[in-house]
C-alpha cells in the first residue's frame, strides 16, 4: 500500500485551511485547478470567463474572491 500524498490533494487541503484564516486572495492555475478539482486548462477558461486574471511579468494569478462570486452565478 503506498502512504505517499497527492500532491494536489495536499494542496487543496493546505488552501483549505489558509483560507479559513482569509490570507489566500491570489492562486496560480496549478494550484487553482487542484483547489477546485477540474484540470489546469478548464480552471484557465473559467478564471479568464470571471475576469479574475492578474497578469504579474509572465505570471498569472487568479483572485479567488472574485472566481468565487462568478461561480455563485451558476448555483441551482
Amino acid at each position: 500500500m503506498n502512504n505517499e500524498i497527492n500532491p494536489q490533494s495536499k494542496l487543496a487541503r493546505e488552501y483549505q485551511e489558509t483560507k479559513q484564516d482569509s490570507q489566500v486572495r491570489f492562486l496560480r492555475y496549478r494550484e487553482g485547478a487542484a483547489v477546485y478539482g477540474m484540470s489546469q486548462s478548464s480552471f484557465e477558461k473559467l478564471a479568464k470567463k470571471a475576469g479574475a486574471v492578474y497578469k504579474v511579468g509572465k505570471m498569472a494569478l487568479v483572485r479567488v474572491d472574485i472566481l468565487d462570486a462568478y461561480l455563485e452565478q451558476f448555483h441551482i
